[in-house]
């Protein structure tokens, strides 16, 4: 590299400029989709004797793969969604029913959105009770 005159080496410290420059352009996320304004939605997980669900899935469906979120100890999850009239939405847990919906996006927007979930009483889905006797003996129910 020595050997080369310095016009030589400025014209390739000036193309692995561009390059890096180009490439550092095309990787700097300005290709990822960014949500203009979305739309914030907040949910209420429950049963039906109002008691919070924790860890039920609540899978919201539009272009795209189903993007998940989990509730937390109190029933709640919150999601920002794309503008958009409505989309549909899964809410799935082990011992109760799965609830399928369209939520209207239009709507009160501004309110957190409850929805209960029904107990399923079949029986591969019914969960195990444990009780423990004054002798501290177990029964399982």
């Amino acid at each position: 590299m020595n050997n080369l005159p310095d016009q030589v080496k400025f014209g390739l410290f000036l193309v692995a400029l561009v390059i890096a420059l180009v490439t550092g352009y095309s990787f700097n996320g300005s290709d990822i989709p960014k949500i203009d304004n979305p739309i914030q939605v907040d949910f209420v997980v429950q049963t039906e004797q109002k008691q919070p669900v924790e860890g039920a899935k609540i899978q919201f469906i539009f272009d795209g793969a189903p993007e998940p979120r989990w509730t937390n100890d109190l029933g709640y999850a919150r999601v920002e969604i794309p503008q958009r009239d409505d989309i549909d939405i899964v809410i799935t847990k082990k011992g109760f029913k799965t609830l399928s919906q369209t939520m209207n996006l239009k709507a009160d927007t501004e309110r957190t959105r409850i929805y209960q979930l029904e107990a399923d009483n079949s029986s591969s889905n019914q969960p195990t009770y444990k009780y423990h006797t004054a002798q501290n003996e177990v029964i399982f129910l």
